[in-house]
């Protein structure tokens, strides 16, 4: 994950009563799209929003930069079959691409005061719409916000805002150990795309994630964990993972190399629907 933080204000939208869309913040979903036209062409890519405002800003700035950007065409033209598109949190829950743009969509008044109305992300579903946030990328999700991690998580907040923070601030301030390359793991991931899982990847802090269908797990093997105390490993780390949407799940190098098969079977039950162990 790649977290941009920038310092975007706006006026407060009539229409809304939101402080959203701010042209900073467009500015710099357009500039990442073009980058990735331009760095990664192979990799289908999509824009989410919290923000209907920002969604609709950001597709008008695209249009106006499409005619001149021969980058832009032509990777529009080389993924038809999973086209850019640039769409709401709520329309993203059956979408996904390789990689994801996500951009919170909601700043600060001129005056530096946030409000606490961050669209979609402050009603009841804010929880489960953070995590089809940080869900929808295949390789690589990142993040644009015009409000910093302490704005989002500070106590007036919706449980949604405060879940995208610590989300953010638990994904980069965890590093992987340096044993997360595991030969074991490489091949667990191989039996579960073999049984229609999709390899997630590129995800900070998760060994191997993979995906069946909307539902996405995390898998720690046990000797990722080990500069993590028996807190972290058993209960904030699952406890983190579980509130951005994840299920998530730890295999054991014995039983992982004894019995690969049983592992990767019990984790697509688990995906699918079975309880996730720890």
């Amino acid at each position: 994950m790649t977290f941009i933080g920038i310092d975007g204000s706006a006026p407060l939208d009539e229409r809304t009563g939101r402080i959203e869309g701010a042209q900073v913040e467009v500015d710099a979903v357009v500039a990442n799209v073009i980058e990735h036209a331009t760095l990664h062409p192979e990799e289908s890519l999509m824009v989410v929003s919290a923000s209907t405002v920002t969604v609709d800003r950001v597709q008008d700035a695209i249009q106006s930069v499409l005619p001149a950007n021969r980058t832009l065409q032509d990777f529009f033209a080389r993924h038809e079959d999973e086209p850019f598109v640039v769409i709401t949190l709520q329309q993203a829950s059956a979408v996904t691409r390789d990689r994801v743009i996500f951009s919170v969509g909601f700043g600060r008044s001129p005056h530096g005061r946030v409000l606490s109305d961050l669209g979609s992300l402050s009603t009841s579903d804010g929880l489960r719409l953070v995590a089809v946030a940080v869900t929808r990328a295949n390789h690589h999700l990142t993040v644009i916000s015009s409000l910093t991690t302490n704005e989002l998580r500070e106590e007036r907040m919706s449980d949604g805002a405060r879940a995208l923070g610590e989300f953010i601030d638990d994904t980069l301030t965890f590093i992987p150990p340096a044993s997360s390359n595991h030969p074991l793991l490489d091949d667990l991931g191989r039996r579960l795309e073999q049984r229609g899982a999709l390899l997630v990847a590129d995800v900070p802090g998760i060994p191997l994630a993979a995906r069946i269908g909307d539902d996405c797990i995390a898998i720690d093997i046990d000797d990722n964990l080990m500069e993590l105390s028996l807190r972290e490993g058993l209960r904030i780390r699952p406890a983190m993972l579980a509130r951005c949407g994840w299920k998530y799940t730890r295999v054991h190098e014995l039983q992982l190399f004894l019995s690969p098969d049983i592992v990767a079977d019990r984790i697509v039950k688990e995906i699918r629907g079975g309880q996730a162990s720890a």
